[in-house]
């Protein structure tokens, strides 16, 4: 009714840019009581485990050199880490909210950034290994005192304008996040309290044997939105492992799952047909915008999915399923809707 916040929130000290014709906010609020949701820090100790040694050991040699101070560190000549980053955390739809129970729940995804200005009129491009070019060099202090000095003398003359080719840090072997596991996760809400009611990895990634990654990884760079219903489950799909899962939402365990015949980006969504309840999923995704480069073959395009046993009884599907990125071309208009039972 009124804008307040419902839980207090504190101005605090942040980072501030040494970027010549930049300026920062000498504070910026941090929520005191409702704890985040995804990940706000990436040191060497959170290095991807399943990279190659030498790609470990290059992002060693970066953390050393960029700024990396936390929520609020600001882009810089040399580059800074930013995590979640600018497309991780909360995207592509990933709240549900029970608005009578007071619950929210977030799908959230951790993959950090780094952002780095350069002096140009240029248009911004993509960088590093999603760009298909090189990665974003390493900076020391003694490289940046060159781009500091053009930076200084262009502000002198008046207004600066500075590029960022975004760097999603990817790995240019295999294609997947700077960051270990969880690589995305599932967080519920009381709103009522503004405390975590559980929090669980969002699924995983299929992977061969010999790369030796758990199930419990999370999705790796999952754009799927949850949907909540009032029966007391959250529904949730994936791309890198192609599953949809229901969950208990008092409890977060999963009580059904199905395989998908490709994976799924998008946000669900269900309407009812004759008394009963139907949950429809986006399927055309393949194994996801940013997948990691190895795991099962696509199925071919237009293979469907057989009719599954639902989450509290016989489900139906229907909809055709096709290979999307990752694979060829997504078949169009490609949907699966699994029926509830009838009440």
């Amino acid at each position: 009714k009124t804008g307040k916040p419902v839980f207090p929130i504190e101005e605090r000290p942040v980072p501030q840019t040494d970027v010549p014709g930049e300026v920062t906010s000498k504070t910026q609020p941090f929520p005191m009581k409702v704890p985040p949701f995804a990940r706000q820090s990436f040191t060497e100790k959170d290095i991807n485990p399943y990279l190659p040694e030498a790609e470990q050991e290059r992002l060693r040699q970066l953390l050393k050199t960029v700024r990396n101070e936390g929520l609020y560190t600001p882009p810089s000549l040399e580059g800074s880490i930013s995590l979640p980053g600018h497309n991780g955390g909360a995207n592509w739809g990933s709240t549900a909210v029970d608005p009578t129970k007071g619950e929210l729940y977030v799908v959230a995804k951790n993959m950090p950034t780094l952002d780095r200005l350069i002096l140009s009129n240029e248009e911004p491009t993509a960088g590093g290994a999603l760009g298909g070019g090189n990665q974003s060099p390493i900076i020391t202090a003694n490289q940046k005192a060159k781009p500091m000095a053009d930076a200084k003398a262009a502000a002198a003359k008046g207004p600066v304008r500075y590029t960022s080719p975004y760097d999603f840090m990817q790995s240019p072997t295999n294609g997947m996040t700077a960051i270990g596991p969880p690589w995305s996760e599932i967080t519920a809400y009381d709103l009522n309290t503004g405390e975590i009611k559980w929090r669980i990895p969002d699924g995983g990634v299929t992977a061969p044997a010999e790369a030796k990654i758990p199930p419990n990884t999370g999705a790796h760079m999952p754009r799927g939105g949850p949907l909540a219903t009032a029966g007391g489950l959250l529904f949730v799909a994936t791309a890198s492992d192609r599953t949809v899962r229901a969950y208990d939402r008092e409890t977060g365990k999963i009580v059904w799952s199905k395989d998908l015949p490709t994976g799924s980006e998008g946000v669900p969504a269900t309407y009812e047909v004759g008394g009963r309840q139907f949950i429809v999923f986006p399927v055309a995704a393949g194994a996801g915008l940013f997948p990691a480069r190895f795991g099962g073959p696509a199925p071919a395009r237009g293979e469907g999915a057989a009719a599954p046993a639902g989450p509290e009884g016989q489900a139906r599907a229907g909809g055709g399923g096709g290979r999307g990125r990752g694979g060829a071309a997504p078949a169009p208009g490609a949907y699966i809707a699994y029926a509830l039972p009838k009440k």
